[in-house]
Parts: C-alpha cells; structure tokens; sequence
C-alpha cells in the first residue's frame, strides 16, 4: 500500500465512514464520506533545502466544501507532512459550534485571503490556527488529538451514500523497486530531521 492509501484507510475507521472508489472519481467526491464529514486527505513531502513540506491550496478548502454542501455534511482536509505531522482542517464555524466537546484554544488568526496557498514545513506548528482564505472562508488547524473529541459517537443510522472501492491490482516490480527507494528516502529524511531537532535542543 501506498502512504496516501493507508493515510485514507486509518481516516475511514477515525470517522466510522468508508473509502470513496477512486482518487479523483468523477461520480464521488471526497476520499471519506462519514455521517457528518466529506473528507480530503492529502499525503505530501516536498523538500526544500533539507526542510520537509506540504502546501496547503486554496482550491482544496473551495473544491471540498462545495461537495460537502451538495450532501449537507461538514468538509473536512487533512494533510499528513511526510509522515511527520497530521493536521485537520475544519470550518472555524463548526469548530466554535462543538464547544461543549472540546476546550476551546487560544487560536490566532492568518491571514491568507490574498494568497493561493501556503508553504507548511514539518518541523514547523501550525495547531489552532485560523487560516482565513477568503472566498474558502475561515478554517482551524487542529492536531488529530483535539479533532477526534469532535466526532460524535458512532450513531445507529447509517447514512454514508458511497460504493466501496474495488480490489487494485497487484503491484508490478518496477513499483515495487521504486516504493523500496522512496521508504528508504524516508528513513533518510526522518533521521537527518531528528538529529537536527537534538542538535537544535
């Protein structure tokens, strides 16, 4: 399995939801749909001098919440930085609505209203808060600790409208060798970040 597909698999059992067919169905938007949620998952690693990212894109908020409003669910993005950091992104409306679940942080405001997108780099803290991107409206980042206290407990009704994914096939050698190399990078980045960090400490 590729880190997207085990990404959006560990998403599916989180939500109690289930896998849409295919990355970038045209009948099925969104890669988890839940009771409540339509969700994005997006596994990233960019690399720009020794430092890991993600880029978060405007078009990801626009593209999910219109899917979500079409089936009156919350849109819901989550970005995973190399395996590094998870984040999730929700409506700061619906965040402020589950109060009762959840302590509300001290959360400050980015103002991003006037950019496509922004650069988010592993090493670097980005829980609670706002990105405000203007016609995507204003959402809050919250560490996967603090987002599951806003999922309520699994109901009786099941109102997940989505067929599951068939069987892939099987991986051929060349994906295979090359899925070898890219965990081994991995290994590599995720030792060179940590002895950065010690040495930073």
């Amino acid at each position: 399995m590729e880190y997207w597909q085990i990404m959006e698999k560990e998403l599916a059992r989180k939500l109690h939801g289930i896998l849409t067919p295919g990355s970038g169905n045209q009948d099925v938007k969104g890669d988890v749909h839940s009771e409540l949620f339509i969700a994005e998952a997006k596994w990233r690693q960019g690399v720009y001098k020794d430092r890991v990212f993600a880029t978060l894109e405007r078009k990801w908020l626009e593209v999910i919440t219109r899917h979500a409003n079409r089936y009156k669910k919350e849109p819901l993005l989550v970005i995973n930085i190399a395996n590094y950091h998870e984040y999730y992104l929700v409506r700061y409306e619906y965040w402020l609505e589950s109060k009762d679940r959840l302590v509300v942080q001290t959360a400050t405001t980015l103002d991003l209203s006037e950019q496509k997108q922004l650069r988010m780099y592993a090493e670097d803290d980005y829980a609670y808060y706002i990105f405000n991107f203007g016609d995507a409206g204003n959402w809050i980042l919250l560490p996967e600790s603090d987002f599951l206290f806003l999922i309520p407990k699994r109901s009786d009704s099941k109102e997940v409208t989505c067929k599951k994914p068939a069987r892939s096939r099987p991986k051929t050698k060349s994906q295979l060798d090359w899925e070898s190399k890219f965990k081994e990078k991995q290994r590599q980045l995720r030792k060179e970040l940590y002895r950065k960090r010690k040495k930073a400490s």
